[in-house]
């Protein structure tokens, strides 16, 4: 791990690092700052998504968490300059950016050095079963659901069994799809495969989204962490899956600007 670290020190400014981290900030920015995109979800009103955070993760991942560090910085700061969105300047959120291209990196760099060797499809499904439960727990926290005469209610309306049978099944399918499709590559291929990338997006957003933002914008609004943890939660359901699929096409496609 050492050595890879010094070697990604030696390469950071390296042509091909150089010009293709600069892509990357260039399309995190527009995809953070022109395309972002406002969808209510499980009557989450307001809730910003973007795909932004995929040139960052792709950085880290490709040229490793230095460069994948300074590809977050730099998205950040540069698009706040460009597009500020109404908001003020807050340093959490450019630590948030740095941390999304330091931990695939870090990710990485253990994966092709051998010193991560665990079976990333036990983690994921630990994962996404302990996420179904804290968004279920999100929504009776936001009171989205009630519990009333041994019948769950949603929004006032009794909450059909087949809603109910319905997210199971997405439960599993999410949980079955990274496994399948990491037993159908070939070996040449396992180094990006569908459960690496799923355990690299969920890591990134647990660490980042869920816990870090959460406490940043109880900072910077003045208000109980709490308060801002069971929309993220709920959000994070959404949005891993989506961005896990996004990367992992966008890395196969990126890979010849690997180093």
């Amino acid at each position: 791990m050492k050595e890879q670290l010094i070697t990604h020190k030696n390469k950071l400014l390296s042509t091909k690092v150089l010009v293709g981290s600069g892509l990357l900030v260039g399309l995190s920015v527009i995809l953070t700052r022109f395309f972002g995109i406002m969808l209510p979800i499980a009557g989450v009103s307001g809730l910003r998504i973007s795909f932004g955070s995929i040139p960052i993760y792709t950085a880290g991942i490709l040229f490793g968490p230095l460069a994948g560090a300074l590809t977050g910085v730099a998205a950040d700061l540069l698009g706040f300059m460009i597009n500020p969105m109404g908001g003020a300047y807050f340093p959490g959120f450019t630590l948030s950016a740095a941390l999304r291209g330091v931990i695939p990196g870090i990710v990485y760099m253990g994966i092709r050095s051998n010193e991560i060797r665990f079976n990333f499809n036990i983690i994921n499904t630990a994962t996404v079963i302990v996420l179904a439960v804290a968004v279920v727990k999100a929504l009776f926290v936001k009171q989205l659901l009630v519990l009333k005469n041994g019948w769950i209610y949603y929004q006032d309306k009794k909450l059909s069994v087949i809603f109910i049978v319905l997210y199971i099944v997405i439960v599993f399918v999410y949980i079955l799809i990274p496994i399948l499709m990491g037993k159908l590559k070939m070996k040449s291929q396992k180094i990006y495969s569908l459960d690496k990338i799923f355990f690299i997006v969920t890591l990134s957003t647990l660490i980042v989204s869920i816990v870090l933002n959460s406490l940043w914008l109880a900072i910077l609004f003045n208000k109980g962490y709490i308060i801002f943890l069971p929309t993220r939660i709920i959000s994070s359901f959404i949005t891993i899956p989506v961005d896990t699929f996004i990367l992992y096409s966008f890395i196969r496609f990126s890979n010849g600007l690997k180093y």
